[in-house]
C-alpha cells in the first residue's frame, strides 16, 4: 500500500503577515497564583500539597508554552511578579509570608545591631533559618528588598556576600502594613505613624507610596486610602477601564505610577 494522498480543491491566493503583540501575562500571573510558596504550613496542608504533587507547580518551558509572551518577556514578568525558582517550578512567594520573613530579618538585625545597609547573607541566614525559613527562600527576601554590594563598593574586603536594604523598598513595607490596618487615613496621621514604625536611619516620603495610594482632600484635611498598582490587570484596555471605575477624573501625576508599572512588564 502506498502513502496516503489528498485532493487539492482549490487554492486561495494571499499572504499571512506575523504582526507583534502585547504579552498576555496575565496569564503568567494567574498561574503562578494556583500554588503560591509559603513555609507556613500546618500538618492538614502538609498533606494536602504532598497529594497535589507537581499540579499547579510550572518550570519556565512550561510558561513559555502556556503563555502568548517571548521567553524575555516572560523572565521580565517573573521578575516583576518577584518568582523565585525552587527546584524546577518558578513560584510567587506568599506576600504575607515575605513580608513575615522581612519583619523576622529586621527584628534580627535590631537585636543584633547589624547594618541594615551592610547586611551579611551568611548571619543572617545563620540565625534567621533557626525560625524555619530556608536559606533560600532568606536570599529571595534580600533579594526582593535589597540589593546585591559588590565587593568592589566595599569598604574592606570581604569573603561573604553582603546586602544593602533598599531603603524606599523597606520603608514601603511598613506602609503597607499601615494601610491595611485602615481604609483610609488623615495624611498626617499616616506619615506619623509610619516614621515611627520605620527602623532607625530611614526616612519615609509620600514618592515611596505612588502606585499604592490615591489622596483625597475633604475640607482642609488630605486623605488616603490603599490603590495597589499590582491590583491592577495587565492588558491595556483592562487597567484604563479599572483606572477610571475608580476616579472619573486623573491628575498626570497620579496616573502615571499606574501606567508606567504595566509599560514595564512589556520589555521589547
Amino acid at each position: 500500500m502506498g502513502p496516503p494522498t489528498a485532493n487539492v480543491l482549490t487554492t486561495i491566493p494571499g499572504y499571512l503577515e506575523l504582526v507583534e503583540t502585547a504579552p498576555r501575562l496575565d496569564k503568567l500571573k494567574l498561574l503562578l497564583n494556583e500554588r503560591p510558596y509559603t513555609e507556613e504550613l500546618d500538618e492538614e496542608q502538609m498533606l494536602e500539597e504532598d497529594s497535589r504533587g507537581e499540579q499547579g507547580l510550572y518550570s519556565l518551558d512550561e510558561l513559555v508554552s502556556r503563555v502568548q509572551a517571548s521567553h524575555a518577556q516572560i523572565k521580565a514578568g517573573l521578575q516583576s511578579l518577584q518568582a523565585v525558582e525552587i527546584g524546577n517550578y518558578w513560584r510567587v512567594v506568599d506576600g504575607r509570608f515575605l513580608q513575615g520573613l522581612l519583619d523576622e530579618i529586621l527584628l534580627t538585625a535590631i537585636q543584633h545591631d547589624w547594618d541594615l545597609k551592610l547586611l551579611q547573607e551568611s548571619e543572617v541566614i545563620k540565625t534567621v533559618r533557626n525560625d524555619g525559613y530556608s536559606p533560600q527562600i532568606i536570599r529571595h527576601c534580600l533579594a526582593c528588598y535589597g540589593d546585591r554590594v559588590d565587593a568592589d563598593a566595599q569598604e574592606e574586603p570581604s569573603n561573604h556576600q553582603l546586602w544593602k536594604l533598599d531603603e524606599g523598598k523597606v520603608c514601603l513595607h511598613y506602609a503597607k502594613q499601615l494601610l491595611r490596618a485602615a481604609s483610609k487615613w488623615k495624611l498626617d496621621d499616616f506619615l506619623e505613624a509610619w516614621k515611627s514604625n520605620v527602623p532607625t536611619g530611614f526616612q519615609p516620603t509620600l514618592e515611596m507610596v505612588k502606585g499604592e495610594v490615591l489622596t483625597e482632600k475633604l475640607g482642609p484635611e488630605v486623605w488616603l486610602q490603599p490603590f495597589s498598582v499590582s491590583s491592577l490587570p495587565t492588558k491595556p484596555a483592562e487597567r484604563f477601564s479599572a483606572l477610571f471605575q475608580a476616579r472619573s477624573k486623573w491628575e498626570w501625576e497620579e496616573l502615571e505610577p499606574y501606567l508606567r508599572y504595566g509599560m514595564r512588564l512589556v520589555p521589547y
